[in-house]
């Protein structure tokens, strides 16, 4: 991390925040919300609603590693951009992902997944992925379709007929569990 700052205050039972961390130019990480918090001795009850957006493009998306130990980007370009609305009980997320020439590893597999691309948007409460590419181990992984993100799909949703749907292709790996 190069710079970074942040911002909060806390007016009507609710927390407002902004930040920007600079892991490498030109880009900085964005950040910025408003949420509920009812702290036991304010007057107001707050609005149960959440704001969020956060931006992190290129190399500064490699600081969101910190979010999950399962997955973590190595290197590529590209630009997350998520927007979360609603309330903490049903958030709606909108925005969009896309990656281009990626390097992820996971402790899952062996060895890592390379010239990633990614192209898929945040549509409420669901990931709606256009196109998953890359390479493993001399083979070939294609991802594409829905993938509910906060609870599953109903079973009268028409996106249940377009599930998320890995393909590999040559794929050569030895897994040991």
């Amino acid at each position: 991390i190069q710079d970074g700052f942040a911002s909060f205050n806390y007016t009507d039972g609710r927390l407002q925040f902004g930040s920007e961390v600079l892991v490498s130019e030109p880009e900085p990480i964005t950040l910025q919300g408003s949420i509920p918090i009812a702290l036991p001795f304010a007057e107001v009850s707050p609005s149960p609603d959440i704001e969020m957006t956060l931006v992190a493009e290129d190399e500064a998306m490699q600081a969101l590693n910190i979010l999950t130990n399962q997955v973590k980007l190595k290197q590529g370009t590209g630009k997350v951009r998520l927007n979360l609305s609603g309330t903490l009980q049903k958030p709606v997320a909108t925005g969009t992902i896309q990656t281009d020439n990626a390097v992820f590893t996971t402790p899952l597999l062996p060895r890592p997944l390379t010239d990633v691309s990614i192209k898929a948007d945040f549509a409420g409460d669901r990931v709606s992925v256009e196109q998953i590419t890359g390479n493993y181990s001399q083979g070939n992984v294609r991802a594409s379709g829905v993938l509910p993100l906060f609870e599953p799909l109903s079973p009268n949703d028409a996106d249940r007929e377009t599930p998320l749907q890995i393909v590999l292709e040559q794929i050569r790996t030895n897994l040991r569990g």
